[in-house]
């Protein structure tokens, strides 16, 4: 029984969750998820004309995480049958690649639009 609970914990503890379509990062993009991501990222545009990416919940993302997600947006641009959309990018993720430099080859930019972050709401884990 231990093993069942430990395998449905990994489970929910995975860096990327495939929804109707949608890749959902989760808030903490960690090194040790990349491997995950990388997955999910491989599984959504495998025989897809659109790979959807949720990044809103994102709060912290590491280095490498934002490196691959870079990597997968150049690796769409080159596939003239699959299009990437971003479903919504939080602030904390725009703020991540914008530092590393990667805001613009990746699509995602601020812009008047964006939400602004309610002080009111308590991060979901």
């Amino acid at each position: 029984m231990k093993d069942s609970k430990k395998q449905a914990c990994a489970a929910n503890q995975t860096d990327a969750k495939e929804t109707n379509d949608v890749v959902v990062l989760v808030p903490n993009l960690s090194l040790g998820e990349v491997t995950d991501l990388r997955k999910a990222l491989a599984r959504s545009v495998d025989g897809s004309t659109e790979v959807k990416i949720d990044a809103s919940a994102v709060q912290s993302a590491s280095t490498a995480s934002m490196q691959l997600l870079l990597s997968f947006v150049q690796h769409v641009s080159t596939l003239k049958s699959v299009e990437l959309i971003w479903v919504g990018v939080s602030e904390a993720f725009i703020d991540a690649a914008t530092l590393l430099g990667i805001a613009e080859p990746m699509n995602i930019n601020k812009s008047e639009d964006s939400p602004e972050e309610d002080d009111d709401l308590c991060p979901v884990f």
